[in-house]
């Protein structure tokens, strides 16, 4: 059996699973940064030949154990390969490239990645589904991203882009449709798929609502905002607007997630610190994980930490 593990929680790793599963037949499983170690451990009993692991950063509190893991497949003979672009370490990469095969890069999204590596087994569909991956992560200004969007009618890329995002958005609670999704993203367009636009409307609804929650709620603290958010929001697309709105140098959005929050950070374009790197940090020593690009990351932070996590975001980010 082949496996693909990919993130869940957006269309760069939609997408990545998409493209692994046509061109290698695996099985995909998706998750998110809680769920990535307990599903990785579960592969250990399994009788599995190959793996491949998209669109997943690694931040400071799961490496040892990702690697831990990692190295116990390698033991049973399971070829191994990683495919991602966000932050790591040397000493990480180092790691990785001991175990397994690492395909990474900080230039171009995953699904952009993986297009440019393997486009002579996939067909022009894949194309516009890395390009609208690109966009949604905000590298579509990218070397090999710009030349992808660039060979679509802006309007229709956008279109596709925004109906594929706000249904993976609308639909983090429903597994199911999120794995068929993977498949009938091999055969239509977003807009051609039963029931995706429906979706996103249903989001598009939230996301209007969203910006009236921010107007009225939004914790604004000289360049600094944050807000609580609920279900189905999405937390990224949350900390963007409120950045936008409100002219901040940082945004963040967070909602429960069992005993824990789960928190997105962006950046202006102009603000000079990491904060993938500051998250990454932040998280490990408070008992939780996280982290991601310079101006865009995430993390898990249990609720009994969060003020704390709060007061000292605030002062590094400044």
């Amino acid at each position: 059996m082949k496996v693909c593990i990919s993130h869940m929680e957006d269309a760069d790793g939609i997408v990545s699973a998409c493209m692994i599963s046509k061109m290698f037949n695996t099985k995909n499983i998706l998750v998110d940064y809680d769920t990535l170690l307990p599903n990785l451990k579960k592969l250990v009993d399994e009788d599995i030949k190959e793996l491949f692991i998209c669109d997943l950063g690694l931040g400071k509190a799961i490496q040892d154990e990702f690697l831990s893991i990692i190295k116990e497949l390698r033991g049973r003979g399971v070829n191994i390969t990683y495919i991602d672009h966000h932050d790591q370490s040397d000493a990480l990469k180092d790691a990785l490239n001991n175990n397994l095969r690492l395909i990474h890069t900080l230039d171009e999204c995953t699904s952009v990645i993986i297009y440019s590596n393997f486009k002579d087994k996939l067909d022009d569909r894949y194309k516009l589904l890395a390009a609208a991956a690109a966009i949604v992560d905000e590298m579509d200004r990218k070397p090999i991203a710009s030349k992808l969007v660039k060979s679509y009618d802006r309007q229709f890329i956008f279109y596709e882009t925004t109906v594929l995002s706000y249904a993976i958005y609308a639909s983090q609670n429903d597994m199911p449709f999120l794995l068929e999704l993977t498949e009938e993203l091999k055969h239509k367009l977003p807009h051609e798929i039963d029931g995706l636009i429906e979706r996103a409307n249903r989001y598009a609804e939230q996301v209007a609502s969203t910006m009236k929650l921010i107007e009225e709620q939004a914790n604004i603290r000289d360049g600094f905002g944050l807000i609580y958010i609920k279900d189905p929001l999405d937390t990224g697309a949350t900390a963007n607007m409120l950045l936008m709105m409100k002219q901040l140098k940082v945004g963040m959005a967070y909602k429960d997630r069992d005993d824990r929050y789960v928190i997105s950070l962006r950046g202006a374009e102009d603000y000079d610190k990491h904060l993938g790197r500051i998250l990454s940090s932040l998280a490990s020593e408070l008992g939780g994980s996280g982290g991601g690009h310079k101006l865009a990351c995430g993390a898990s932070i249990p609720k009994d930490k969060m003020d704390e996590f709060i007061n000292r975001l605030e002062q590094m980010i400044k």
